[in-house]
């Protein structure tokens, strides 16, 4: 893991905090916000969790801000991009942007984080590096380049929300959360209708596994529009 500057409080001195160090404190942190979520994290509660006084905490991570950057920062590592010499740009895309989907329903939370405006960590600045090579690679530049990284990106993550809100309702209620969900009263329903046609049809089914299958469709006719642009050498 590529080392980080310690962000103590003003005047912490090295060694303090009960021999606590920052990376446990951001593992522990992550841990939390899997379990909890954002809006149930804070210091506070971290710290009853381990065992020791808020106040040990701010020895190693200046707020709660800070931690939650770190955090963010500490999981993007856990987003892989192929190689893109070694695939070629459509499976390099495509890896990104499964990898990325799994990271997110991992860790839901990074979602809120990323509505924050927090600069990014070295692993991001590094995972960030990694994507512009893979996208610059079928000769994308300048601003269409991050155009197209947006498109992939956005895509992965907006259908990673979906699946994890479905995962989560599933938890709360099992079994599997199936369509006939998706509608308050079934009687209000119109069975003639396209969605109802296609809700009747569909009612027993997974909705986290439609959600998935909805993600595969989508990923493939973004990597199908990206190379119909005329940008892309084809090389694959």
């Amino acid at each position: 893991m590529t080392p980080r500057s310690k962000q103590q409080a003003p005047g912490a001195a090295p060694g303090q905090g009960r021999g606590l160090d920052q990376e446990t404190i951001i593992a522990r942190a992550i841990e939390q916000l899997d379990r909890a979520g954002m809006a149930r994290f804070s210091l506070r509660g971290l710290a009853a969790s381990m065992g020791v006084p808020v106040t040990s905490l701010y020895w190693h991570i200046s707020n709660r801000d800070t931690l939650l950057a770190l955090a963010r920062d500490t999981v993007s590592a856990e987003v892989d991009v192929p190689d893109v010499s070694k695939t070629g740009w459509r499976h390099a895309v495509g890896g990104y942007a499964r990898s990325l989907h799994a990271m997110v329903l991992r860790h839901p939370w990074v979602v809120d984080t990323s509505a924050n405006p927090m600069p990014m960590g070295s692993q991001t600045l590094a995972l960030t590096e990694r994507v512009f090579t893979i996208f610059q690679a079928p000769g994308y530049s300048g601003t269409d380049l991050v155009h197209a990284n947006s498109l992939v990106t956005a895509h992965a993550v907006g259908s990673a929300v979906l699946e994890a809100a479905t995962t989560s309702a599933r938890e709360a209620a099992p079994p599997a959360t199936p369509v006939e969900g998706l509608v308050a009263d079934e009687d209000t329903v119109n069975r003639q209708a396209r969605f109802g046609l296609w809700w009747q049809t569909n009612r027993d089914h997974d909705l986290a596994r439609l959600q998935r299958e909805g993600f595969e469709f989508g990923l493939t006719r973004i990597l199908d529009s990206l190379d119909s642009t005329g940008v892309v050498r084809h090389n694959d």
